[in-house]
């Protein structure tokens, strides 16, 4: 006996182990002694599509992997080798050899979460329902059977069954549950309910051909490869009612439908700018790559509504790709850099730092003046500079003579200032001077020239009137202070 003690349920034995460690575990009441963890197994790989997850026996139906939910997957305890297994995880959280059909996409998902971030029950019941009953049917299983041996499954939330085998179809012979067409585009429905595929006001055909049908399907299956299967619908209407590819380019952008699928086309238009669809689903493409490399969360970062705002504000995919990378690698990666920013600019806090820095209303000048200051600040902290000596003023002060040297090159400096500031602070204690933090900093971190010479003379006059005993000269100093 096998046993996921992650999900809290019994699986069949797997033939191999493939170095599972056993453990007693409780599921339902009853104990299994020495049950198989297999979250930590660590069998082979599983990484084309069609391929059977030597873990699981299931076949494997996708391949996008989201590195953030398998990082969560191994913090509860599941081991790489076995999420590699399975496929890995999308960025929906399931294994990739999880069914389409026990699958939702992002959209779906956001159809069933509730405002108060709860689920809506019956309506994710509902959505798999349909896509299981379509499966079966693909099958062979009849309509009124698949509906039948689903809806069972699903207790109070199964669907209705179709009354005398008939329906169960939307117009285009797709299988849909509570569908009023049969399966060849006939309509069996009652006039007075909600016939699927009825709400484009389409009159009902009397029977699509076997050759009509596959046309439907090539068409869909185009509009889905273009990213635009949510327009299938819409466009068929158009075409069932003899609209020529011009009124259909007219219309289409007038739709519900189209305002959903393209929502930053609207805002481009108000504005007088105007793009391709092909050029807007491009740039959506070049987000959500950029966003899984970074391993980002696309379900909100990437969802449609932030993709259309990107675009509407002209945010290239090569901007979008600086902004990412500047707010993992510079920001988000460097705990000193992350709390130093956080610290001189509050209001971002309050949203998140890559929300922050992802937002196009934020200018990309402002965003690497911010992220610029922010490491100098924190490279100066590192090496004591900080609070009311050294602040976003100072930092800001440093932009142009840092220029582009790295975090790490920045904190080397502010360590040689803080040597210079330690010598040059007894040297000035001796002749009765002030030296302040800021001059070292200046002279070492600033490149100031008129400072660090006002520093070596200093050192020289301590030289002469103690006869090189300290061993300090002007030449020893630049070597201390790195120049």
């Amino acid at each position: 006996m096998a046993i996921d003690p992650k999900e809290k349920k019994v699986i069949p034995s797997a033939a191999n182990n493939w170095g599972a460690t056993t453990k007693d575990v409780t599921v339902n009441g009853v104990t299994y002694k020495g049950a198989i963890d297999v979250g930590t197994m660590k069998p082979p790989a599983a990484t084309t599509i069609g391929q059977v997850s030597a873990a699981s026996g299931l076949t494997i139906t996708g391949t996008e992997r989201n590195m953030t939910k398998e990082r969560e997957a191994m913090n509860l305890g599941y081991t790489k080798e076995y999420i590699a297994s399975r496929g890995g995880i999308n960025s929906q959280g399931y294994f990739n050899d999880t069914p389409l059909s026990g699958q939702l996409t992002a959209e779906e998902q956001r159809r069933v979460r509730l405002p108060d971030g709860t689920t809506n029950t019956a309506e994710m019941a509902r959505i798999l329902q349909e896509k299981q009953i379509a499966e079966l049917v693909g099958q062979g299983m009849s309509v009124a059977d698949a509906t039948k041996r689903i809806s069972a499954q699903y207790g109070k939330f199964g669907v209705p069954l179709v009354q005398t085998g008939k329906g169960g179809y939307d117009l285009a012979g797709n299988p849909v549950a509570g569908g009023q067409y049969d399966a060849s585009g006939n309509y069996v429905g009652s006039s007075a309910g909600t016939a699927t595929g009825a709400s484009t006001g389409m009159p009902a055909v009397s029977k699509l051909t076997t050759e009509q049908r596959a046309a439907n399907e090539e068409f869909r299956a185009s509009l889905t490869a273009l990213g635009l299967a949510d327009l299938a619908d819409v466009i068929d209407g158009f075409i069932k009612q003899d609209y020529t590819s011009s009124q259909i380019k007219l219309e289409l952008p007038k739709t519900e439908a189209y305002k959903l699928r393209f929502p930053g086309m609207e805002a481009l238009r108000a504005s007088g700018r105007s793009i391709t669809e092909a050029t807007y689903i491009a740039n959506e493409r070049g987000y959500l790559q950029t966003l899984r490399a970074n391993g980002l969360d696309t379900e909100n970062l990437g969802s449609r509504t932030a993709l259309g705002t990107y675009i509407a504000n002209d945010v290239s995919p090569r901007e979008f790709e600086e902004r990412v990378t500047t707010a993992v690698t510079r920001v988000n990666q460097n705990p000193d850099v992350l709390n130093t920013f956080k610290e001189y600019y509050p209001e971002v806090d309050k949203s998140g730092v890559v929300t922050y820095l992802l937002n196009p209303k934020v200018g990309m000048d402002v965003i690497r003046k911010q992220v610029r200051v922010s490491e100098i600040g924190a490279a100066a902290a590192t090496a004591g500079f900080k609070g009311d000596l050294f602040g976003t003023a100072q930092a800001e002060g440093l932009i142009s003579p840092t220029g582009d040297t790295t975090y790490n090159q920045l904190r080397a400096s502010f360590f040689r200032a803080r040597q210079l500031a330690n010598t040059q602070r007894r040297l000035s204690q001796i002749e009765n001077q002030q030296y302040s933090d800021l001059e070292a900093i200046g002279a070492v971190v600033g490149g100031e020239g008129s400072l660090l010479l006002e520093s070596e003379k200093r050192a020289q006059r301590e030289a002469a009137r103690f006869g090189q005993r300290g061993g300090l000269t002007g030449g020893s100093l630049r070597t201390e202070a790195g120049i």
